[in-house]
């Protein structure tokens, strides 16, 4: 059984002179499901309470409820000895550019990473074939590296840690030495917050046959060496989580507390990383509600609309495609199209302006990719009067558009179609 996430000791923890985070613990008897807190009162569906059971953070409303501003109830009875412990916000207020929990910033937009909930899979939701050793884009915003070997990634639709939500699924393989899940962050954005001590949090998922041991898996950041530019990078942090042992076939949490403006090379942008060593053939985990913010301590995962996480996601790449088709798929659906009118069997030169829904980021190397329509090749348009796929060159990439231009001779009408990519990610 874990200890107590306080040391036993239960006593305030100062935050700033405005506030404080009050915590409070419990030895539970066993079969005991109510508790009275004796420290503190707090408001009623605010998200103002948190409880761990054995070091494991619960949900409110599916593993406890709130039944008065003093008391709670947890969904299924203790064992003798559990250690139930709780953090208050009474009347919360952190340090820095945050009015208060249940306020201003605090109350949305609290994390960093875009995608943690893992709802946008612009790329595919399956990638058997990643390269050991090489970072891939798999869901929006998240790249995986295997090194040893590489088993394989995809999404766990609708089996995250909350009822109907997504996960990243990793199956092993023999050999592995280990895989990371890790996320990149702009230099402008780390700007505003490298100066505050941030937490990173997430559930994982233990599908090993054996139990995790208790502060055993690896949290990683690394620092590119340009701004922006990760061609280099170097590795400013590699430490472990706190987490209690995670058995078999259970949902565990995880989380890490530090302060980046250490960090040499903090100025130039940042990433966070999550190890798993040796994921071995016929094992598996699911990494779920990924969370990076500006909090001493983990926080209930904050939830953006799905509409919103794909526009933060397009800005770092967006497809012609529907959501649901993996690019180099055959499918008209999202094509673009030009239509051209002249005498038969006139040459012409001829172009598309293609426009973004979302600017990309400013200063990308931007990487643009063609796909026909009729046969997915990667490099082609399709000439769908003749049938025939076409070469294309494609320039004048920049933050809100590019062009796309190839030579056909043209029927009297002549209909060219295509698809399209276009990645402004952090490489």
């Amino acid at each position: 059984m874990a200890a107590s996430i306080f040391g036993g000791n239960g006593g305030a923890v100062e935050v700033s002179a405005a506030g404080s985070i009050v915590p409070e613990s419990f030895v539970a008897t066993g079969g005991q499901t109510a508790f009275t807190l004796t420290k503190f009162i707090y408001t009623l569906n605010s998200s103002s309470l948190l409880v761990f059971v054995n070091g494991q953070l619960q949900t409110s409303g599916r593993d406890f409820t709130e039944t008065s501003i003093s008391t709670f109830a947890l969904a299924e009875g203790c064992a003798a000895g559990d250690n139930v412990d709780v953090i208050g916000f009474p009347l919360v207020t952190l340090t820095g550019n945050f009015a208060g929990y249940n306020n201003g910033q605090l109350s949305g937009w609290r994390n960093k990473c875009i995608n943690g909930g893992f709802e946008i899979w612009q790329r595919g939701t399956s990638f058997p074939s990643i390269p050991i050793n090489t970072p891939t884009y798999t869901a929006d915003r998240w790249t995986i590296t295997w090194a040893g070997t590489a088993g394989s990634a995809g999404i766990n639709l609708g089996n995250g840690y909350t009822a109907g939500t997504n996960a990243m699924l990793l199956v092993g393989v023999a050999s592995n030495s280990y895989v990371d899940l890790r996320q990149r962050f702009e230099a402008d954005d780390v700007e505003k917050w490298r100066g505050n001590t941030v937490t990173l949090s997430a559930r994982i998922y233990n599908n090993t046959g054996a139990t995790i041991i208790a502060n055993s898996l690896v949290v990683l950041g690394s620092v590119p060496s340009a701004k922006d530019n990760w061609a280099g990078s170097t590795q400013v942090l590699v430490s472990t989580f706190t987490h209690a042992a995670i058995l078999n076939a259970t949902w565990g949490y995880v989380y890490y507390t530090f302060n980046p403006s250490a960090y040499a090379g903090i100025a130039n942008g940042f990433d966070i990383g999550l190890r798993y060593q040796g994921l071995l053939a016929g094992q598996a985990i699911n990494w779920a509600e990924i969370q990076l913010e500006v909090s001493p301590i983990p926080l209930p995962f904050d939830w953006k609309p799905a509409g919103t996480e794909l526009v933060l996601c397009q800005r770092y790449y967006e497809k012609s495609y529907d959501q649901g088709i993996v690019p180099g798929t055959i499918s008209p659906n999202g094509q673009e199209t030009n239509y051209i009118v002249l005498s038969s069997g006139t040459i012409v030169n001829a172009q598309m302006a293609i426009k973004y829904k979302i600017p990309k980021r400013a200063g990308a190397a931007i990487v643009l990719n063609t796909y026909s329509p009729a046969t997915g090749t990667i490099a082609k348009i399709r000439d769908a009067q003749n049938a025939i796929d076409l070469n294309a060159t494609l320039d004048s990439g920049g933050e809100n558009s590019f062009r796309l231009y190839y030579t056909q001779t043209a029927n009297a009408t002549t209909n060219v179609v295509a698809h399209w990519t276009s990645s402004a990610e952090l490489v």
